[in-house]
């Protein structure tokens, strides 16, 4: 993961540089241009450059990591107080617990799933 510090220090003093890829920020990353992924054709040598971290990172993110014998939802988590936010939250808390900082890049790093009776429950 790249910092918000390192784009900025990127964007001004690095000769060479043509593009920043950004696929998700928790900051307003100034550009000239704006494309969504569904607009435009994949550039195949840009897919290839990243394809073993791309595999690395979705292994990762679909790890199961725990179960439950009840059923959790966050159907209803952004309008009130659900289980399973607060699950969210206190796995979130506990994995960035004693790495010094915690940000965008810290907590976008943690991914989880559950599975409640062999189903995934998000």
């Amino acid at each position: 993961m790249i910092s918000c510090r390192t784009w900025r220090t990127l964007r001004r003093g690095c000769r060479g540089i043509d593009a920043i890829l950004v696929g998700h920020a928790h900051v307003e990353i100034p550009e000239r241009r704006v494309v969504n992924a569904n607009e435009v054709e994949e550039d195949v040598r840009i897919a290839r450059l990243r394809a073993r971290e791309h595999r690395e990172v979705v292994a990762y993110v679909n790890q199961v990591i725990g179960s439950s014998v009840v059923g959790m939802s966050t159907a209803e988590g952004t309008f009130k107080d659900v289980p399973m936010v607060d699950l969210v939250n206190h796995v979130r808390a506990g994995t960035v617990r004693g790495v010094g900082t915690v940000g965008p890049a810290e907590f976008a790093a943690v991914g989880w799933r559950l599975v409640r009776e062999g189903v995934p429950v998000f």
